[in-house]
C-alpha cells in the first residue's frame, strides 16, 4: 500500500510538500500455523506543535511479525514482535529533535471457550529508546479476549499490567 497526501500552506509556500507512506504485509495460513510479515515506511514534514513552531522532516520505520500456532482443536500460543524507529530530524533553523526506537514482545495461551469466545493469558515487554530521553522498559501479565460476531468481525481486546523502569 503507498499513499501519498500533499501538504500546502496558505501562508508559506515553502512547506508545501508531499507526504508518503508505505506499507506490505505477507501472510502463511497451514494446517497448524499462521504468520504475517509486515514493514512499513512513512516520511512526513511540516510544522509540528511538538516541535514548536519550526518545519521539520521526519522518518519512520517499522516492522512486525505475528504468528499463532494451533496445539489443539481448543488451545493455541499466540506470538508477535513488533519494532519501530525514527529518525533524529532537524528543523529549518538546524536544531536537532531526537529519534526513538521501540521493541515488544508478546506470548499468549489462547483457549477456546465458546465456538465464539477465546481468551487467555499472556505476557509483553516493551523497550523503548531515544535520543533525547531515558531508557524505558515495561513488562507484565496480559489477559486477551477474541469473540466473533461474524465470519468476517471479531472484536478483540486485551488489558494488563505494567512494571515499569527507567534507564
Amino acid at each position: 500500500h503507498y499513499g501519498p497526501t500533499y501538504n500546502a500552506y496558505l501562508n508559506n509556500d515553502d512547506y508545501n510538500g508531499f507526504d508518503h507512506s508505505l506499507s506490505a504485509t505477507l501472510g502463511y495460513r497451514g494446517p497448524r500455523l499462521t504468520a504475517t510479515l509486515g514493514g512499513n515506511y512513512g516520511r512526513s514534514r511540516g510544522v509540528n506543535r511538538y516541535y514548536g513552531s519550526s518545519f521539520v522532516e521526519r522518518q519512520n520505520f517499522g516492522g512486525s511479525l505475528s504468528a499463532a500456532y494451533r496445539i489443539s482443536p481448543k488451545t493455541s500460543l499466540d506470538g508477535s514482535l513488533t519494532y519501530s524507529m525514527s529518525d533524529s530530524p532537524s528543523n529549518s533553523e538546524g536544531q536537532s529533535y531526537g529519534g526513538y526506537d521501540s521493541f515488544t514482545a508478546g506470548l499468549s495461551a489462547l483457549w477456546k471457550a465458546t465456538p465464539l469466545l477465546t481468551f487467555g493469558p499472556g505476557l509483553r515487554y516493551t523497550m523503548q529508546m531515544g535520543d533525547t530521553q531515558n531508557d524505558r522498559s515495561t513488562n507484565g501479565p496480559t489477559l486477551r479476549a477474541s469473540y466473533q460476531v461474524s465470519r468476517k468481525v471479531s472484536l478483540d481486546a486485551t488489558v494488563g499490567l505494567d512494571f515499569v523502569s527507567y534507564g
